[in-house]
């Protein structure tokens, strides 16, 4: 079984403004495909660091060096195990 997760809309906005438009493609086909299917994978949230008021998802990327995809339980879904991926943080040439 797997987790309900919702990409929010501002997520377009951060990856937009980190990575040029052919990169943002390439980003979302690779990195932020896998990065929802792992996240939709049972036992993954539970397994993440806490940040703030969610979890933060740390990924030697695919098309870009890294990122951290920050999720949090969803409101806004009625199912208790639902998940929102709200911001975005890319490293091009990876993590310093």
């Amino acid at each position: 079984m797997s987790r309900p997760l919702r990409v929010a809309s501002d997520v377009d906005g951060d990856i937009a403004a980190q990575i040029d438009g052919r990169a943002v493609e390439r980003f979302w086909k690779l990195d932020m495909a896998a990065a929802v299917g792992l996240l939709e994978a049972d036992g993954v949230w539970e397994s993440l660091p806490e940040h703030g008021g969610g979890r933060r998802l740390t990924v030697e990327g695919l098309s870009v060096g890294a990122f951290h995809a920050f999720v949090a339980t969803d409101e806004l879904d009625a199912r208790p195990d639902a998940l929102v991926l709200y911001a975005v943080d890319i490293w091009p040439d990876g993590f310093p």
